[in-house]
C-alpha cells in the first residue's frame, strides 16, 4: 500500500472569499496509511513548526504523531535543523531565523522509513497590511447538535481592508485566521490563597477557508468580511478581558491554488487531520521513490495581524448567566474559581501584549 502525505496547515479558522471554483478532477488513492505534514515558515522570528501526524478517522483524537522523522529548513546554502520537541512536532526555536520576503525556502524530511521528501522551493511573499478587525455581539438563528433552532447571542468577528495602494503592483494572494485569548482572574478565596490570573489561548478551527485573490476581486477593498462567529457564549471565557486576533497571511500563488483544491474536497465534518475523500497534490516530491504518492504543502507566509477586545462588562451587559465566581454564588463555586490552572490550556504566563 503506497503512502500519501497530506499537508493541511494549522491555525485555520476561515471563510472563503473568492469566485466560484472551476471543476477539479481528483485522483482517488488509498489513504489508509497516509501521513499529514503541517508546516509553515513566516516573516516572524518564530518559533517555526512542522507537525507529522497519521490521517485520522472521524471521531479520533486530533493529533496522532508520527515520530522519528528528521526535518531541515533550507535557505540557499544555509540549513537549519528542526528539533523534535514532542512526538511528531518539530520546532526551530524563536530567534534562530526570520523569514525574509523575496528569499527562497524549502524543507527536506527524512521519513521514518528512510524516504527523503522535499518541498519545492518558493519565494516568501511580502506582507500586506489590512485596516481593522471588529468583534460585535449579535443575535442569530442557530441550530444546536440536537437540531433545535433558537435565536442565540453570538459574537461576530470581521475585518476591513483597503488595498488601493497595491492596485498597480503584482497580484497577491491572502488567507485569514483567528485566535482567541482570554484571562481568568481568580477571586479572593480566603485563607492563604493568593489570587492570580490565568491566560488561555485557542486557535479557531473550522472546515471553511477565507481566501482573497487580487486577480478575481472586482474591488480593492474588503468590507466587513466575517471570519468567525463565536456561539454558545459562557461566562468562563469572559470573566476577564477577551481578545480576538485576526491574522492575514500573504501566501504564494501556488499555495493559494492548493488551498482552493483543498476547499473542494473539504465538504466533510471533522478536523484538518481527517482523511480527505481524494488526493490533493501540493509542493512535495518523494526523491527516494517518485512512484510513492506524496501529498502536502509547506507554506511560506508574511503576516499582518490586528486585535480587538471584548470587555467583561460588555459580555455581562446582555448575558442571561452570571459570574460563576460571583460573591453571591460562593457556595457553588467550581474548583477553577480558586485554581484557574484547572482550565484546559491555561497558563499563568501573561502574553506581552495582553
Amino acid at each position: 500500500m503506497s503512502r500519501a502525505i497530506t499537508y493541511l496547515i494549522g491555525c485555520i479558522a476561515l471563510m472563503l472569499v473568492s469566485a466560484c471554483l472551476d471543476p477539479f478532477v481528483f485522483e482517488k488513492i488509498d489513504l489508509d496509511e497516509a501521513i499529514v505534514i503541517d508546516g509553515q515558515l513566516t516573516d516572524t522570528d518564530g518559533p517555526h513548526i512542522v507537525r507529522l501526524s497519521n490521517v485520522l478517522g472521524f471521531g479520533d483524537k486530533f493529533f496522532d504523531p508520527v515520530e522519528g522523522a528528521r526535518v531541515s529548513l533550507h535557505e540557499g546554502e544555509k540549513e537549519y535543523a528542526y528539533v523534535e520537541t514532542s512526538p511528531g512536532v518539530h520546532t526551530i526555536s524563536k530567534g534562530i531565523i526570520t523569514g525574509q520576503p523575496g528569499v527562497s525556502y524549502w524543507i527536506s524530511v527524512i521519513m521514518p522509513n528512510g524516504d527523503i521528501v522535499e518541498s519545492k522551493p518558493e519565494v516568501l511573499p511580502k506582507s500586506l497590511a489590512f485596516t481593522e478587525v471588529n468583534a460585535v455581539f449579535k443575535r442569530e438563528l442557530t441550530v444546536n447538535k440536537f437540531g433545535i433552532a433558537k435565536r442565540d447571542r453570538i459574537i461576530e468577528v470581521s475585518i476591513n481592508a483597503d488595498f488601493t495602494s497595491f492596485d498597480e503592483q503584482e497580484n497577491f494572494f491572502l488567507r485569514y485566521g483567528v485566535q482567541e485569548d482570554h484571562s481568568y482572574p481568580e477571586p479572593s478565596c480566603g485563607g492563604l490563597h493568593q489570587p492570580k490570573s490565568c491566560y488561555i489561548s485557542e486557535t479557531v478551527l473550522n472546515n471553511d477557508f477565507a481566501l482573497f485573490d487580487s486577480r478575481t476581486s472586482s474591488k480593492s477593498t474588503i468590507d466587513s468580511l466575517v471570519l468567525y462567529k463565536k456561539q454558545e457564549l459562557t461566562n468562563v471565557d469572559f470573566r476577564g478581558k477577551h481578545y480576538f486576533t485576526a491574522f492575514q497571511y500573504s501566501i504564494t500563488e501556488e499555495a493559494f491554488e492548493y488551498w482552493l483544491r483543498v476547499k473542494e474536497v473539504t465538504n466533510q465534518q471533522g478536523t484538518v487531520f481527517d482523511k480527505p475523500p481524494a488526493a490533493v497534490y501540493g509542493n512535495f516530491i518523494n526523491l527516494t521513490d517518485p512512484n510513492n504518492q506524496v501529498l502536502g504543502y509547506f507554506e511560506l507566509a508574511s503576516i499582518d495581524l490586528k486585535r480587538t477586545a471584548i470587555l467583561r462588562s460588555e459580555y455581562f451587559e446582555g448575558a442571561t448567566d452570571q459570574d460563576e465566581c460571583g460573591q453571591f454564588n460562593r457556595r457553588n463555586w467550581p474548583d477553577r474559581c480558586c485554581q484557574c490552572l484547572l482550565i484546559d490550556k491555561a497558563t499563568t504566563d501573561r502574553p506581552s501584549w495582553f
